[in-house]
Parts: structure tokens; C-alpha cells; sequence
């Protein structure tokens, strides 16, 4: 028997207060950010990157939408917000997490189950790591969709019809909310966020069109191709010029430990498996011994 007179096999779950989880998240869940003008340089490659020739396949030729009523609203064109769909997600794992905190320590306590659904809880949780390392990878793409950025035109739109205004944030001063029995004050400051303009003109559809994006993904495909095959050729002619015009035997010993020292590196960054990057690593060294090997006076001194 307890102190108070209950069963511990009677006791009823604790009624969760999940306030504190708000409050521990807000800070990130709106963020103000500005205007960053970009330098020459930067504009020419934004052009490089924007540019796309046309297309009339499937009736979608364009990435303009009407209909939106934005024609009469005026954005400020140097500060907006940018919220955070991913942190919202992170509010729902927290929850999910402190309900099954809350679960353990009820079985723990009474050595039975909990009158509440621990196991729909459980599964939900897992459910949303997996969204979340989904979430993960769309971070990698030209336009993360789980951020609703004031750049974007359709976007700043959608947060002027919600209300999204400047407020006075709780964190500029000291907060205060509960952790178990304790008080937790936290002093922390959220700054604005520069976002390399130009910023967006155009009313884009929300994910893209279809045809705009298999545009884009084959473009950085190709970039990225083109990337490579440089890199893939610097690394093969570059030791063979320095080896051919400074043809010494410490010039080649040196030159390609360097090199494959470096390649080594790249494919570390580059692969995932340790597998591929031993591969290619010992490839590429193979390539550039037999180069040595085979070069002028077999790299001999001179």
C-alpha cells in the first residue's frame, strides 16, 4: 500500500502536460529572416542554375499559377519568416516519446500494462522516425518542402493570409517552464537568418510541376556528371603532366602519393560504403604505380 492509502496496482497513469514541449520548441518553429543581396559572381550562377528551356508536353509550360489573389497584396521584398514544418514534426516525436516515457514508468511502477494504447504509441513513434529520416533527405534537394520560406512567393503569401507578424519572443528574455519537479530557465536568443536573394517573383506550384521538375533533377544530373568527369580527368592528367615535365624519380614518388593521398579523401566524402571508397582508392593508385611504372625513363633521376 501506498502512503495515501491506493494500490500501487490502482494507481491511475499521470496526466501528461505536454505545454512544456511548446515551449521548448517554439524558438525554432518561426524564425525571421532577411534579405542577403548576392555578389556578381553569385547572380551569374543563380542565372546558370535558373535557366531552363521551355516545354509544352502535358499542358504544363509554366511555373506561374493564377488564382491565388496575390495580385493586390505587396510583399516586403527584404524581410519575411520561414517556418518550420521539421520542427513541428520534432514537437510530435517529443510527444510520442514523453507518452511512452510515461508508459515505462507506469509498468515499472505497477508490473502491468497501462490502461492507455502503448502499443499504437509505440508504433506511431517509429512511424515518425522513419518520416523524419525521409525529412532528413529532402534537406539534400533543390527545395526542402518541409520549410515554408518567405523567399518563395506563394509561401510568403500563405503566412500573410495566416497572420504570421513580428511578436515579441518569450526567449529574448529569461523563459521559465517545467521539467519533472524542476524550474528551467533558459536565456537564449533567436537571430534572423540571411537568405541569398534574388528572392522568388514567380506564383510556383507547391512541389513543382512535373515537367519542371524532371527539368531540373536531369540538369543537376548533369551538372553533377560534369562535376565529375573534371575531377576524374584532373586526377589522371594532372600527375601525368607533372610527371612527364619534371620527370624525377622523387617527383613521381611524391606526386602520386599526393594524389591518391587526396582522391582517397574525395571518395571518403563522396561514397558511403568502405568497400567502394577502398576500391576506387586502390584503382586509382594502380592507374598512377603503372603510370610510374611505364613513364618516361621509368621515372629515373636526372
Amino acid at each position: 500500500m501506498l502512503g495515501n492509502g491506493q494500490d500501487p496496482e490502482n494507481q491511475p497513469p499521470p496526466t501528461l502536460d505536454c505545454s512544456w514541449i511548446i515551449k521548448h520548441h517554439s524558438n525554432e518553429l518561426i524564425i525571421p529572416i532577411t534579405l542577403q543581396e548576392p555578389s556578381r559572381f553569385a547572380r551569374v550562377v543563380q542565372s546558370i542554375r535558373n535557366w531552363r528551356p521551355g516545354s509544352t508536353a502535358n499542358g504544363e509550360t509554366s511555373d506561374k499559377t493564377t488564382g491565388t489573389g496575390t495580385n493586390a497584396w505587396k510583399r516586403d521584398k527584404d524581410a519575411s519568416f520561414r517556418i518550420s514544418i521539421a520542427e513541428l514534426h520534432r514537437i510530435r516525436m517529443r510527444k510520442l516519446q514523453f507518452k511512452l516515457a510515461s508508459h515505462a514508468w507506469y509498468m515499472k511502477r505497477n508490473m502491468t500494462e497501462p490502461p492507455g494504447p502503448w502499443e499504437a504509441d509505440l508504433q506511431e513513434y517509429t512511424k515518425a522516425l522513419q518520416d523524419y529520416d525521409y525529412m532528413i533527405k529532402c534537406t539534400s534537394a533543390q527545395r526542402d518542402w518541409f520549410l515554408i520560406s518567405g523567399e518563395r512567393m506563394v509561401d510568403a503569401y500563405v503566412m500573410y493570409r495566416v497572420g504570421v507578424q513580428p511578436v515579441e519572443d518569450k526567449d529574448e528574455g529569461e523563459r521559465e517552464h517545467s521539467v519533472g519537479q524542476e524550474k528551467v530557465k533558459k536565456k537564449k536568443k533567436r537571430g534572423t537568418i540571411p537568405v541569398l536573394g534574388p528572392w522568388e517573383e514567380e506564383n510556383t506550384p507547391i512541389g513543382g510541376t512535373r515537367n519542371e521538375n524532371v527539368k531540373k533533377s536531369w540538369v543537376l544530373g548533369f551538372r553533377q556528371r560534369v562535376v565529375m568527369a573534371a575531377l576524374g580527368g584532373a586526377f589522371l592528367i594532372a600527375p601525368m603532366w607533372l610527371m612527364v615535365l619534371h620527370n624525377t624519380l622523387y617527383t613521381a614518388l611524391v606526386s602520386t602519393t599526393v594524389f591518391v593521398f587526396v582522391f582517397g579523401l574525395m571518395m571518403s566524402a563522396l561514397l558511403e560504403k568502405p568497400m567502394d571508397v577502398l576500391s576506387g582508392t586502390a584503382a586509382y593508385a594502380a592507374v598512377l604505380v603503372v603510370f610510374v611504372g611505364l613513364g618516361p625513363s621509368g621515372g629515373a633521376s636526372s
